[in-house]
């Protein structure tokens, strides 16, 4: 499918350098007679402003950016630049210094790619590059407009009390409608039935489910996952917002916008958590805070298995089970929450998944059940009760499990949202 894209640079006349004006020229070719995309060129700050008011036509929601031009004359157009995917297009011997990068981040510009004249591999890479804030822009605008929507819910509620019933019941069902799109069934070779728990991702090597039950007040629960087509990679994250209710939610929104920006620039776990935890720093003043583990699944080539990096973020430490060595480990790779304090370094290990492995990540909602003795759940019998079915049971892992909570607490009310996933090597 074709996409359109709009370059605004600088003329010749401005530049005065011939040869790089020509390299522009033959990326632009490149890009239109190779990859289908049609290229509008914006040469001035005038003819911004001609697109801005339909002067000048729009071919499309991206824009390439010259990152020789003075990014302050563009400053007046923030709000209409929001409403495009923005890329640098830059020389590769040239550097942007941190002042003139931290303005071109002020219009939303947040990719950057270099080119380097004849280099066969310098079109590809703009070409990878614009195809990855396209859809990296596609999913700001979907969280944008969920939170968007959950904070008019709000307004709705202050003003109609007598339905608040049922507006945090819609608010619900929005707050799931983040979580990844589940698969339509597992492999027809597995003949799985998932009753409770979602499917999200299957291959002949791995598969991951996951499981939201969401208590009587809003919550702060999420998972998401990313699959990175072209090099078989995943990205995969849990969070758990503290506290209930439309702040929670509202905060759960701004995490999955805030994740899939940062994954797709650099999909490594510590990474993603912290840029996740520079930018909720900065934007909550409420005094929450969010408990997170973040991973980096790549599919080994030479050998079984999967290499899978890590990180924590003041999260419950998830359970390995090693179908090996018939044992359950604690990835204990962690740090503080987010949203606390900017400039955080978050630690990263190292773990592979073989075949017959299994990872389970949950939020502490399930070791803080309790029995109508008033008895917390705990992780010891988590500890116990998923090594025992780990060893036994095949199928709907996250079905059987949650059976068995609901059996201890034999009808008690949850007191918090339940989460779990799980990441099985196959």
């Amino acid at each position: 499918m074709a996409t359109a894209c709009t370059f605004i640079e600088r003329s010749s006349e401005e530049t005065g350098k011939t040869e790089e004006q020509n390299a522009y020229q033959v990326l632009m070719d490149w890009l239109e007679d190779k990859q289908n995309m049609s290229i509008q060129w914006i040469s001035s700050e005038q003819q911004c402003s001609n697109l801005k008011n339909g002067v000048l036509p729009t071919l499309g929601n991206i824009l390439l950016l010259d990152g020789q031009s003075n990014p302050s004359d563009f400053l007046d157009y923030v709000e209409d630049l929001k409403n495009y995917a923005l890329v640098i297009i830059l020389p590769s011997h040239i550097h942007l210094n941190t002042e003139t990068l931290h303005i071109w981040r002020k219009l939303g510009a947040n990719h950057l790619a270099t080119y380097t004249p004849k280099s066969p591999n310098t079109y590809s890479h703009i070409f990878n590059t614009i195809e990855l804030a396209a859809q990296n822009h596609k999913q700001l605008n979907r969280a944008d407009a969920i939170a968007q929507q959950m904070q008019e819910l709000h307004q709705s509620i202050e003003q109609r009390n007598q339905q608040v019933e049922k507006e945090l019941y819609l608010a619900r069902q929005l707050q799931q409608s983040l979580l990844p799109t589940p698969l339509d069934d597992a492999s027809p070779a597995d003949e799985l039935t998932f009753q409770f728990s979602k499917l999200h991702y299957q291959s002949d090597t791995l598969r991951i489910s996951g499981l939201y039950v969401p208590c009587d007040a809003l919550g702060g629960d999420l998972y998401d996952l990313i699959h990175f087509k072209n090099d078989r990679s995943l990205s995969v994250i849990m969070a758990d917002v503290s506290g209930h209710g439309i702040t929670a939610g509202f905060i759960t929104a701004i995490f999955k916008a805030l994740y899939h920006q940062s994954a797709y620039d650099n999909p490594m776990p510590n990474s993603v958590l912290t840029h996740i935890n520079d930018e909720l720093a900065a934007i909550i003043k409420t005094g929450d805070y969010i408990t997170s583990v973040a991973y980096h699944i790549q599919r080994n080539l030479e050998e079984a298995g999967h290499t899978i990096h890590y990180s924590g973020a003041g999260h419950p430490f998830p359970y390995l089970y090693q179908a090996n060595e018939q044992k359950t480990i604690r990835l204990d790779k962690n740090s503080m929450p987010l949203g606390w304090f900017g400039g955080t370094e978050y630690p990263v290990g190292t773990i592979t998944l073989n075949p017959g492995d299994k990872l389970l990540l949950f939020t502490d909602g399930i070791t803080e059940l309790k029995n109508d003795q008033d008895e917390l759940f705990g992780e010891e019998r988590l500890d116990e009760l998923f090594t025992k079915m780990a060893k036994e049971h095949q199928g709907p892992f996250l079905d059987f499990l949650l059976q068995d909570l609901s059996d201890f607490t034999n009808g008690q009310a949850l007191d918090d949202d339940l989460s779990m996933l799980l990441i099985e090597g196959l």
